[in-house]
């Protein structure tokens, strides 16, 4: 996936192959700057994260996923916009879902990589514990790395250990998850469809095959803005692989959902 973050008039850059096949994530942030100045370009510091005027790029200093920590995470002026930014099993996975054992973290000095290694399933929260977490029968392993690319660009890699099972492709996907506080209000658009993030979700919505509600996608496509007319928070992420984005409000499924960049 390759995303980008914008801080005027300078542009950021992530990107994202996975599953042995071409794929790309492209998220561009742009936020308004304290001066016309280039600003310094994403650098690791000694804490392991990136970090520039106005932008930190995270990976795996938290890991607390049911909190909505963990995985690739991006402060944006201060504020936290996206988190999360891992493989899940599910379009909009819920508090109890499963989610990876994340190893250490691991860092390039020259390059100024930052990278972890994760697999499916835990062991020790599969079916254990007060609150058990119920795996499917699938066992992967993966390594997400994330690399500055000049001035305010950054890549995000997921390289699996090996292609996944044909019955799970399409059905394992990279999530990146938006805090909804920071949108309500705001703007979406894609080449396809626009619109305002929601206070509360609505439909339309469809049961899927096991007969549970699955809420239809407020946006998909190749290309897509948020807050467009806000230059603290304006995003634009693209897909440059095959497949498109697809933007969820995972609210309408989960108490504590957010919304949901799936790719």
């Amino acid at each position: 996936a390759q995303i980008a973050c914008e801080q005027a008039p300078t542009l950021r850059q992530l990107s994202l192959p996975m599953h042995y096949r071409p794929f790309t994530l492209a998220m561009l942030l742009a936020t308004a700057s304290l001066s016309a100045a280039e600003p310094a370009p994403l650098v690791l510091n000694d804490l392991e994260y990136l970090e520039m005027p106005g932008l930190n790029v995270m990976l795996a200093h938290d890991t607390y996923p049911e909190g909505h920590q963990g995985g690739v995470g991006i402060i944006l002026n201060g504020r936290r916009l996206a988190t999360n930014g891992d493989l899940r099993l599910d379009r909009t996975p819920g508090q109890w879902a499963p989610t990876p054992v994340v190893g250490k973290r691991e860092v390039d000095r020259a390059t100024g990589e930052i990278r972890v290694h994760c697999a499916f399933p835990d062991e020790s929260r599969d079916r254990k514990g007060f609150n058990p977490i119920e795996y499917p029968d699938l066992k992967f392993g993966y390594t997400v790395r994330v690399v500055p690319a000049g001035g305010s660009a950054f890549r995000i890699l997921v390289d699996l250990d090996a292609p996944l099972p044909d019955a799970w492709i399409g059905k394992v996907g990279f999530n990146f998850e938006l805090f909804p506080g920071l949108l309500f209000g705001k703007s979406f658009a894609t080449e396809n469809r626009s619109g305002v993030f929601p206070l509360q979700p609505n439909g339309p919505g469809v049961l899927d095959a096991a007969g549970e509600y699955c809420q239809d996608a407020l946006a998909t496509g190749r290309t897509l803005t948020l807050a467009g007319e806000s230059d603290e928070l304006r995003t634009t992420i693209r897909n440059d692989g095959p497949g498109e984005l697809e933007l969820v409000d995972a609210r309408s499924q989960q108490s504590n959902g957010w919304f949901v960049v799936r790719s």
